[in-house]
Parts: C-alpha cells; structure tokens; sequence
C-alpha cells in the first residue's frame, strides 16, 4: 500500500495539484461542504490521486477542525 501511494504522489505534481484547486475554488458555489464533494470528485474518481471517497470518509475530521 504505501507504494501505492508513493506511485500516486509522483504522479501528482505541485502544479496540477494547485491547478485542480484553482478551478474548483473558481467555480464551486456553496461554501467547504460543497467544495469537499467536487474535489472528492476531481481527486478520487478524476485523477484517482486518492481512494474515491476518501475525502468523504474523512468528514467528521475535518468538521472537528476549527
């Protein structure tokens, strides 16, 4: 798993990664929530950089930081 993981973070690089963010904070209207679903999208079944879903499993974490 963790070269799995070492595999997906070659593959991303620092400027499709801020280039992905761009679009989504461009475009997405509706605050955290809704952004957290769109980049879910883009990230997990898109660009597969992450497990699809992973960003939603992580919810209540993320909604526990202030």
């Amino acid at each position: 798993m963790l070269n799995e993981v070492r595999e997906r973070s070659e593959k991303a690089g620092l400027l499709p990664l801020f280039w992905e963010w761009f679009k989504i904070a461009l475009f997405v209207v509706g605050g955290g929530y809704a952004i957290i679903v769109v980049a879910d999208e883009v990230f997990g079944r898109k660009r597969r950089w992450i497990r699809e879903g992973e960003l939603l499993d992580h919810l209540p974490i993320i909604s526990s930081i202030p």
